[in-house]
Parts: structure tokens; sequence; C-alpha cells
């Protein structure tokens, strides 16, 4: 928020765009802020990203002079519909991400320029604001050219910040609902496990491929390459941690006895 409270002390009028389960908390911190007499002097006031009529509310403002400031990491927009046409596919971290075009679509229909931002720490209580060049809309380039070009630009931007900072994006808790994997990795084929030779046939977890968790008394497997999760019994979760910590000498015999062969086939353990 330390963007919204950038723009108020300098006395610059914005309107805040916000999702609607949001749209109650941040009044209340707006509430206990500013006086009425600082919130009229900014024409403040909210814009639900979730109702359709948004971008016509956003247009609305800026003709009357004021900024809108729009958390575009937030991926939030008008409806609920991820394979809505408002989405476009754009890399990130040698991913791609599913993000809103609506910033960009205002922006080049109202001819208003695009100001980059990203708030971040240096240190605890020490706020840092990073200002990049602003985004001019283009009337001669294609509509759909300088959206995508534009949303690229400023997750960029947001992407140079994440590589040094990681621990401060608040969107990794979320980012898998967005995520479009174009660069998969290669699937591999198991090797046929090889007896002779092999006594005790220990094996580890895969971890380099496989993670598990737990949440709200559920039990979860989670293949990394692709973010898929599967649900697991409790017993084989503390099978797998038994396996992770090698707190007993597993071995592929023993697994196969134990109706967990699966493990193996999967290559969610590995023969050492």
């Amino acid at each position: 928020r330390m963007i919204g409270h950038y723009l108020a002390k300098n006395d610059i009028p914005f309107v805040l765009v916000v999702s609607k389960d949001g749209m109650q908390r941040e009044t209340e911190l707006v509430d206990s802020k500013y006086d009425n007499k600082k919130i009229e002097h900014l024409g403040f006031s909210l814009i639900n990203a979730n109702d359709k009529s948004s971008l016509l509310r956003i247009n609305r403002e800026l003709r009357d002079g004021k900024n809108i400031l729009v958390y575009v990491d937030g991926n939030t927009g008008t409806g609920d519909d991820l394979t809505s046409r408002n989405l476009i596919s754009i890399p990130f971290l040698n991913q791609h991400v599913k993000v809103r075009a609506g910033a960009a679509f205002i922006s080049y229909l109202s001819k208003s320029p695009i100001y980059p931002v990203v708030s971040t720490r240096q240190w605890k209580r020490v706020p840092c604001l990073d200002f990049f060049p602003p985004i001019l809309p283009n009337k001669e380039l294609n509509r759909q050219i300088f959206i995508g070009q534009a949303v690229s630009r400023i997750y960029k931007h947001l992407e140079k910040v994440v590589s040094i900072k990681p621990w401060q994006w608040e969107t990794w808790l979320h980012l898998h609902e967005h995520a479009d994997i174009v660069n998969p990795i290669a699937e591999q084929i198991s090797e046929p496990i090889i007896t002779e030779g092999k006594k005790k046939r220990l094996i580890r977890f895969n971890e380099e491929d496989y993670s598990f968790f737990s949440i709200t008394g559920k039990y979860f497997l989670f293949r990394k390459r692709d973010y898929q999760c599967f649900d697991i019994e409790h017993w084989l979760y503390k099978r797998l941690e038994q396996i992770y910590r090698r707190d007993y000498p597993f071995t592929v015999p023993l697994l196969q006895r134990n109706h967990m062969s699966d493990l193996i086939t999967g290559r969610v353990v590995l023969e050492i």
C-alpha cells in the first residue's frame, strides 16, 4: 500500500482498483489514515475490479483528471473466469503466466500513459518505490500488439525485482492459479530396475521432482514440473516423511510388499 500512501502524501488525486473481497478492508484503512477533507481533496474512491462496468468507471475517472492505481500482479479483473479473453499469456520467470490486460486496454483507448512502479522494502521498516519510464500508448500500433508489449514490459520490471527479492512477493501463494506451463521439464522415462548384484536395493525420496504437504487435515503429493497435486492417504504421507528423513532403511522389495510399487514406477522414490 506504500504506492497509495506516496500519492496521497504528494496530493496526487487517484482512485484505487481493488477486488470485491478487499473493498471493505481498504475503506476501513483509508478512513483510519486520512480525514474526510484529505479524501475529498484527493477525490479518492474505490473501483470494484470484479464489476463488469469497472472499465467504463475507470475511463470516466481518467477524463476527470484522476490517476488509477492498479496492482497488476493481483490478477483480479472484470469477472472471475480465468479463461476470459481479457487474459493474455506472457513470459515470466522462465515460464508463462496468464494475466489481466485491462490496464493496458484502457491505456490504449484513453490515450493515458502507464507509470510502472514496484514497491519493496530495503529493511523491515524502510520502504522503497522504484519508478520506471512511462509506457506511452501508440495509436500507430495495433491494439493487441500494444497491449501485449505494455503488459510484458510491466512484468519484466516485476520479474527483475522478484528474482532479487523473491521473499517479498506475496503472489507466490496463488501463482499456480495463473501459471501457463509452456516450458515443461521433459518427462523422465523410468529405467528398468536391475536386480542382479543388488541386495538391499535401498531407496530415497525424489525431492528434485516431488514434494509433499498437508493442509486442513488433507494430504498431498506435489509434482514440481507441472504444479500437479495428488490426494494421498495419511498413512502414505507418514511413509513419505520417513523415506524423506531416512528414518528407516526402506527398500524396493519392502515397498512392493506393502502395495507402494506406484512410488517406484512414478519415480516418486528412486533406487540408490
